[in-house]
């Protein structure tokens, strides 16, 4: 059987440390020189760096990079007991901590991790989980694309076919199998984070988000609308926007941010506050205030949802929510293996996740009691 090209590439970088070419305490190149360096995907290189790193032959750290481990002198593949296959639908800098946990967990249990880009595609992911059934992989852990009756009958081939299944993120929702689920308790997150809001003074909030196609919007929507509800404040769904730019088929992603901005201005009582779905969402209802000179805080206070690195280097540093990635991957591992083992888990295992308070909620009881 023909290597794969992540395996060449392993097995090349392998040799140049073995060799000494890449030598303790060396920095290998970034991610984005080895894609040039051999013409392949950023998927294709990460599989290669985690399976140096699974067996102990280089140190990888976030945002800097990947560096031979000084202590390697006399590291030899180590022999695996078998490989998980990730199935990943955002970029992983968007999930921090995912990656590295699963990576972690397995490898600490004699695994590999395979990874495999399904580029939120809900056709790219049936293929993989189809293919599965052929690689028959120890276990699959799949961070699905929308969730709940998507790709529904794949999942359940693979449930059926007694390879141990677990999603991240979002459920998948069968009465003929049961797949377990990690994530993060969405509802009260969103809950708590509008709750804050609420605590400093604001009464017209709105909620912003891209497609409630996918579960977790959903969820954080119930949160939003909860809060509102347990403050004695009246759901208004004038002030709900859809900002799925996929159906402005012509029209810029900006002005269909700008067109809901202008519209909420527009309002006789207008929102002095905004829950966004996510920091993406937060991000650019942010960019679009800035350019219509509407000022946040002071006129429109803004929260995200998962705390992006750029949430810090905004102009307005965010508020935000923060999801603990690092034990969503380790339990997702620790599933996987209790499944392997036959042994009964838990169909959902929900994470707190944190508030993160910055910059850009106003808090009106302050500034009214001047």
């Amino acid at each position: 059987m023909s290597e794969k090209l992540y395996q060449q590439i392993y097995y090349k970088l392998y040799d140049q440390i073995k060799s000494g070419i890449l030598a303790e305490n060396d920095k290998l190149p970034t991610e984005y020189e080895l894609m040039e360096m051999y013409g392949v995907s950023r998927v294709t290189v990460i599989n290669a760096l985690n399976l140096l790193k699974a067996d102990g032959l280089i140190t990888r750290i976030p945002k800097v990079g990947s560096f031979v481990k000084s202590s390697n002198a006399k590291a030899v593949p180590v022999q695996s007991k078998g490989k998980f296959a990730f199935l990943l639908t955002v970029p992983h800098e968007d999930v921090p901590g995912l990656c590295e946990s699963i990576s972690d967990e397995a490898a600490k249990c004699g695994y590999n991790v395979i990874l495999y880009d399904t580029h939120r595609s809900v056709e790219t992911e049936r293929k993989y989980l189809k293919a599965m059934l052929e690689q028959k992989p120890t276990g699959v852990i799949c961070y699905p694309v929308n969730g709940e009756f998507e790709n529904l009958s794949a999942y359940q081939e693979l449930y059926k076919a007694g390879i141990p299944l677990v999603t991240v993120d979002k459920r998948v929702w069968s009465t003929n199998c049961s797949i377990p689920c990690v994530t993060t308790d969405n509802r009260k997150a969103a809950y708590d984070i509008t709750s804050l809001v609420i605590e400093k003074g604001h009464r017209r909030i709105g909620y912003c988000y891209s497609q409630l196609a996918q579960a977790n919007a959903r969820y954080r929507f119930k949160g939003y609308a909860g809060a509102l509800m347990d403050h004695d404040i009246e759901y208004d769904s004038s002030l709900v926007g859809e900002m799925d730019v996929r159906l402005t088929q012509y029209r810029s992603a900006d002005s269909v941010y700008q067109q809901y901005l202008e519209y909420l201005t527009s309002l006789p009582d207008p929102p002095t506050a905004l829950i966004c779905e996510n920091d993406v969402v937060a991000m650019r209802i942010m960019r679009q205030a800035k350019n219509m000179g509407i000022n946040v805080p002071e006129q429109l206070s803004i929260t995200g949802f998962d705390n992006l690195y750029l949430c810090e280097m905004l102009d307005v540093k965010l508020t935000t929510v923060e999801q603990n990635f690092k034990m969503i991957g380790r339990k997702a591992v620790q599933l996987l293996l209790n499944i392997a083992e036959g042994k009964q888990v838990k169909p959902l295992t929900l994470f707190d996740a944190n508030l993160i308070e910055r910059d850009s909620v106003q808090n009106k009881q302050l500034t009214e009691s001047k």
